[in-house]
């Protein structure tokens, strides 16, 4: 022990200080989104539709033609822009960067509140962070990292137990894309199941359907966020030119009479596309969406060729570790006695997200989806690989502690780590390990994630997967 003490002492003084890492995180997070976020200096993807549709918002106050999804993501999209110009590549991402930014604090106050251990919530905010998934996300004026952050931050008001902030998330969400309803629709079942079982195992369930708080929750899932989403669409019933001389009732009905027109171009969406992905496919990485492809001819001088792409590959260690992960939890959930170190909340409270967001798509069959979808479910994986990780390494703490498999947030995980050498060499060198391999395999995918120009060759050695190409 008395080799170990020096170096142990010091990583005690220094990792005490877990808030300054859960900052260098976020401040990793967000340094890597901004380097050379204004390359290419073209539209990438879908970004000629709503950056076109952003600056048809800064110039007549709302989007002009028919659009596909409501007006809040390609209004967050024109703030930046109202600053820097319409025709500024780095403006016109630069909400997306931040938004990306903001999930990872949001992911690392999730896993904290869930598993009450500031190390597993700091890894994870340090794998979303170095995710390939949430980095092009966060690089690309599209809609889905703005519909990310606002149904994350609608599960942390869920698990803080603040269920108005779950409604006007949710509301902000369904303002960005339609999908963010089923997120919406989960959470008030897992609410309103854990507040029915409490109230009759404490006998009184009949006496809490008369208080006016169950009434007040009831609007927090409905009318709440049905008021936030209807906010969103202020521009529409302002500035349309069409519907400017109808009073407010008719405008309305042309805003209802829009949404039907909506929905009718998504569920007959099924023209093919050669990067459509099923649903099934997201978590096994099978056919990533490519956002942007250059290839240069070979030059006289050098005679290669070179390659400039962008594409929504994750990590690989991540996401498949992460599928592994889900079906762990999932027969602990099946099947409790497995172990004993999880409860059957925080399992469901690990999948609901996983299940609200590729859920629905798997029924959709006939339409035409893209694996950059699978965003919204990123930060669930993480949190069912973290919480993972707390089961497997609850049975050696609680060996060591001899606590008879409590939880870890109960038997104090973070302040206990340093207490002995090898209960930290068990729990913290795995840890660790998890985060130094995550990296090098950002490293190495890196190029293709933030648009670096590479040799062909190297490309095709980075994309070494055929359904990658």
């Amino acid at each position: 022990m008395s080799n170990f003490s020096f170096n142990y002492n010091f990583l005690k003084l220094h990792f005490n200080k877990y808030f300054l890492i859960s900052i260098l995180i976020i401040i990793l997070g967000f340094a890597i989104r901004i380097f050379n976020i204004a390359n290419p200096k073209n539209y990438v993807f879908d970004e000629v539709y709503y950056v076109k549709d952003a600056k048809s918002l800064i110039t007549n106050g709302v989007e002009s033609g028919f659009f596909v999804h409501p007006e809040l993501g390609k209004w967050l999209i024109s703030l930046p822009m109202r600053i820097g110009g319409l025709d500024n590549t780095w403006y016109w991402r630069l909400s997306a960067a931040i938004f990306g930014t903001i999930c990872i604090g949001l992911i690392i106050l999730a896993v904290w509140k869930l598993l009450g251990s500031l190390i597993l919530a700091n890894l994870a905010g340090f794998l979303l962070a170095i995710d390939g998934v949430g980095i092009v996300m966060s690089r690309v004026a599209l809609l889905d990292i703005f519909l990310t952050t606002f149904i994350l931050a609608a599960f942390v008001a869920l698990l803080y137990n603040k269920p108005s902030w779950v409604g006007i998330f949710c509301g902000l969400a369904l303002g960005v894309k339609w999908s963010g309803g089923v997120f919406l629709i989960l959470f008030a079942i897992y609410y309103f199941t854990k507040q029915i079982l409490f109230y009759i195992k404490q006998k009184t369930f009949i006496q809490h359907l008369k208080t006016s708080n169950f009434w007040h929750r009831i609007v927090d899932f409905t009318l709440l966020p049905a008021f936030v989403y209807l906010i969103t669409w202020t521009p529409y019933l302002l500035y349309r030119p069409e519907i400017q001389n109808l009073n407010i009732w008719q405008r309305l009905t042309n805003l209802a009479q829009f949404h039907q027109k909506i929905y009718n171009f998504h569920i007959n969406l099924n023209t093919g596309h050669n990067y459509q992905s099923a649903a099934w496919q997201w978590p096994l990485m099978l056919r990533p969406t490519a956002m942007y492809y250059n290839q240069s001819q070979p030059t006289a001088t050098n005679g290669h060729t070179s390659v400039v792409e962008i594409i929504s590959l994750g990590n690989i260690f991540i996401w498949w570790l992460g599928l592994v992960c889900i079906l762990y939890l999932i027969l602990n959930l099946i099947f409790p006695r497995l172990n004993k170190n999880l409860n059957t909340k925080t399992i469901i409270l690990c999948l609901i997200g996983i299940t609200a967001g590729i859920g629905p798509w798997l029924i959709f069959t006939n339409r035409v989806i893209f694996q950059f979808y699978s965003i919204i479910i990123l930060p669930f994986i993480i949190i069912c690989l973290v919480t993972t990780i707390y089961s497997v390494l609850t049975k050696p703490f609680n060996e060591f502690y001899n606590l008879d498999n409590q939880p870890v947030n109960q038997a104090c995980f973070d302040n206990n780590l340093f207490k002995n050498k090898n209960y930290f060499l068990k729990i913290f060198v795995p840890i660790v390990s998890i985060a130094i391999i995550a990296s090098l395999i950002s490293i190495y995918f890196y190029p293709v994630w933030v648009g670096l120009e590479i040799d062909y060759q190297k490309w095709l050695k980075i994309l070494f997967l055929k359904t990658w190409i």
